[in-house]
């Protein structure tokens, strides 16, 4: 299920808002009986002086609805914004090459949303690969947005029919139009450094049997199968994801065992060009309970001005533990204006939460209160440790950063645009001064000017 709340214009008071939810349902009308088809959608006042409303569809080929990942609410004009990958069923490979999307607009005689529903054409490279993942978000102003991909569509010709890799589209008009799609490139000769040497040289020879010299340019990345995204003050997008490297069978990761890694992946000058930021090292990658799983659950989350990032996923920090069974939320901060990040910290560290945060979720707003940051985050707890049993949902309300938490960095992207820009915001400024420190001095052995 997926929800957002809607605030109608100039409104104050918070029992006057909508909230918005869109699921989906086991219809049986996508790939027959017991199989998902249908979405359900509608409004609440949160004062619940007015009726709940709720609207309904079937699977109509084209129109293959399985299990929406991506709903969004335009910060300005209201509008919402679902969309998923068109599969003939939500297993295997039967992607229909297609995205269907569901947008509603407000309308305030009814205090409901108008439907509408369309599909657009975007071709996998490998027949019927569906995306792994997908995200959609948009800038304060409500112009700039972009859609967000864990996909291969052949846009990086070095990982085409074996890996997965960022593919967006963005918009510069609310949505009206899109343009796209743009693959993020990892790994190869044309990827990222950042990515290419995450690896510890002992680990390379751990995966690798004898690797030559320029080994690290063939080694092949991936994505997991998860992501999060969001679009900060200037237009930019950024994406929380672990990368590891790709299995031996198609679109499979090796990311366990400390092999994977979390990445910040984010846009210059309104995706001009793009930049990959290593965060750290997972000590794990994913925990199984009978039949549900999870990995590391990558989680964006930004300020309402856009000017702060925050990333979060969950990972296993406990002495002989290999898989993510005993999960905690790890959260990192990041500057828009200056690029300083904060240290990594344990959010759920000698909390109730500790060792057990499962199904861990942030917000995609954060609280801010003058110099502090509170980011809102909400797990599952297992009944008696079995998760086939009701759940009970527990909310952490009181994790923060505050400015003086920024004291790494700043993290220097490549150039983009401008001769000594450093920071690719498109002119020469005090991060770009710091940079050409940094190289001088020999803190950043990689030439960017």
């Amino acid at each position: 299920p997926q929800g957002v709340i809607y605030n109608p214009t100039g409104n104050t008071n918070p029992y006057n808002a909508y909230y918005s939810y869109f699921a989906p349902s086991l219809d049986g009308s996508n790939a027959g009986p017991g199989s998902w088809g249908g979405y359900a959608s509608g409004v609440h006042k949160l004062s619940q002086t007015e009726p709940p409303t709720q609207h309904y569809w079937s699977s109509i080929p084209p129109f293959r609805q399985n299990v929406p990942s991506a709903m969004t609410i335009n910060p300005v004009n209201g509008d919402i914004w679902v969309f998923e990958p068109a599969l003939v069923d939500g297993i295997g490979n039967q992607y229909t090459d297609s995205i269907l999307f569901t947008k509603g607009i407000w309308n305030s005689a009814l205090n409901d949303y108008d439907y509408s529903r369309w599909v657009e054409y975007l071709p996998a490279f490998e027949s019927g690969r569906a995306p792994a993942d997908e995200k959609i978000a948009f800038a304060p102003d409500g112009q700039i947005g972009y859609m967000s991909f864990l996909a291969d569509n052949g846009g990086d010709p070095f990982a085409a029919g074996y890996a997965f890799y960022p593919v967006i589209y963005k918009t510069t008009d609310g949505g009206q139009t899109w343009t796209g799609p743009t693959a993020i490139v990892l790994g190869g000769p044309d990827g990222f450094d950042e990515v290419k040497y995450y690896l510890t040289d002992e680990q390379i020879f751990e995966l690798f049997l004898n690797p030559g010299s320029n080994f690290r340019d063939s080694i092949l990345y991936t994505t997991a199968f998860t992501h999060d995204m969001v679009v900060d003050k200037n237009g930019d997008i950024h994406i929380a994801v672990t990368i590891g490297v790709a299995g031996s069978e198609s679109y499979s990761i090796i990311a366990s065992g400390g092999y994977g890694a979390t990445f910040h992946i984010y846009s210059l000058n309104q995706g001009a060009c793009f930049a990959a930021q290593y965060i750290t090292h997972n000590k794990t990658f994913r925990g199984e309970w009978g039949d549900l799983a999870e990995d590391n659950r990558s989680q964006a989350s930004r300020t309402q001005d856009g000017s702060k990032i925050f990333l979060s996923w969950a990972d296993t920090d406990f002495e002989g533990i290999t898989d993510n069974v005993m999960p905690d939320i790890w959260c990192w901060g990041f500057d828009v204006d200056t690029r300083m990040y904060t240290e990594i910290e344990n959010v759920t560290y000698l909390s109730e939460g500790w060792l057990e945060a499962y199904q861990g979720t942030a917000s995609h707003y954060v609280f801010s209160n003058n110099n502090t940051y509170t980011i809102p985050f909400v797990y599952q707890s297992f009944t008696g440790g079995d998760p086939d049993q009701p759940v009970e949902f527990k909310y952490v309300q009181d994790f923060t950063f505050t400015d003086a938490d920024f004291t790494n960095g700043p993290h220097v992207p490549p150039t983009c645009g401008t001769p000594g820009d450093a920071n690719g915001d498109g002119s020469v400024n005090i991060v770009d001064v710091v940079a050409v420190i940094n190289y001088i001095i020999g803190n950043d052995p990689e030439p960017f000017i």
